[in-house]
């Protein structure tokens, strides 16, 4: 049984071949200065304002709060 593995759209830009070296440089530097953790902070900052916005207009909507959470 042959397993599939799913690659990221980083790593299928990387194996292009429409992509230019140039370009794939670019990502890969852009890519290398990520910080996860930073960018998940800021995603969570997102949430809570989104659901703070949400209770103060009080909008009757059961699933926004999942919603925002399991962003």
């Amino acid at each position: 049984m042959k397993t599939m593995m799913i690659k990221t759209p980083y790593q299928r830009l990387l194996e292009s071949s429409y992509v230019s070296e140039a370009q794939k440089e670019r990502l890969t530097r852009l890519y290398k200065a990520l910080d996860l953790f930073h960018l998940r902070q800021k995603i969570t900052a997102c949430q809570r304002k989104l659901f703070s916005l949400q209770k103060k207009k009080n909008v009757k909507n059961k699933n926004l709060e999942e919603t925002v959470w399991n962003f």
